[in-house]
């Protein structure tokens, strides 16, 4: 005869030590360009981690259809559209993800763009633009992100997505780019060192290796795996999918990484070793 507890409801299991350092259970994180790639794998590995999310991007419609998987597995997050060079709409999505999860831990700045544009083809507007969504973007959603942790007294994390481009060219027609993200490194350091006292850490981590969607991008990173071992710029352990290098923004947006800040992380599947 089954006995009393056979009906009880299991008890919820505690969080382990190793969920306690590297999860992110409770935490409520701003994922900037969230809709597609990286950010869209930073926001499914966060949810998996426990966190709630805020998935921001200029494209609504793809934010909101990426909410609706982390619905679906069991996650809880939201969608905000947000141009991150607008002042007033960075505000707006920082007012909109205190309203729904009650403050913000997180950010992930990684909205950004890659044109590809010859140096002396390119204008000042292009020039600008990247410029204005790669660094601008980055300043806007920290500085609104850090008044909030200031002011709430938890401290916080802040994770910017650059690229090894910003310390070795990859390819031509990267100047632009290559400049951005060699701001988004300084800015990294400067601003973790004004913060800390806030408890608020401001790392980088530096990708490489990632397929991209420009044609002529995938086809030099393609020869470049699979030429020989002299060759330079070569890619020693093969193209990384965007989920690896969202599980290494995992680790620096957790607990694991409390003791580094205004660091830059290089994960760039061996290739400035070429």
């Amino acid at each position: 005869m089954a006995g009393a507890s056979d009906s009880q409801e299991p008890m919820a299991r505690a969080p382990s030590p190793l969920e306690d350092l590297f999860g992110l259970r409770g935490k409520v994180a701003v994922v900037t360009g969230g809709a597609s790639g990286i950010g869209r794998e930073i926001a499914r590995l966060f949810t998996t981690a426990g966190a709630k999310l805020v998935v921001a991007d200029l494209n609504l419609e793809g934010a909101a259809a990426v909410v609706t998987e982390l619905v679906a597995e069991g996650g809880e997050a939201v969608a905000i559209g947000c141009d991150t060079t607008d002042e007033d709409a960075v505000s707006e999505l920082f007012a909109g993800a205190v309203s729904k999860f009650g403050r913000v831990d997180i950010l992930v700045n990684n909205a950004g763009i890659f044109p590809v544009q010859p140096f002396l083809d390119l204008t000042t507007k292009e020039w600008s633009r990247v410029q204005d969504v790669n660094m601008k973007g980055y300043f806007l959603c920290t500085r609104e992100a850090v008044t909030h942790m200031k002011e709430r007294g938890a401290g916080g994390r802040i994770v910017n997505v650059s690229s090894i481009a910003s310390l070795h060219p990859m390819l031509k027609g990267y100047a632009a780019y290559g400049a951005s993200k060699g701001a988004v490194n300084a800015f990294t350091r400067s601003v973790a060192l004004e913060v800390a006292d806030f408890g608020v850490t401001v790392n980088a981590l530096l990708i490489g290796g990632v397929e991209m969607k420009n044609r002529a991008t995938r086809d030099v990173s393609k020869a470049a795996v699979t030429g020989p071992a002299t060759q330079p710029g070569r890619f020693l352990l093969g193209p990384a999918s965007a989920a690896q290098h969202a599980g290494v923004i995992l680790f620096l947006a957790s607990d694991a990484a409390s003791h580094m800040t205004g660091e830059l992380v290089v994960a760039d599947c061996g290739f400035l070793l070429t």
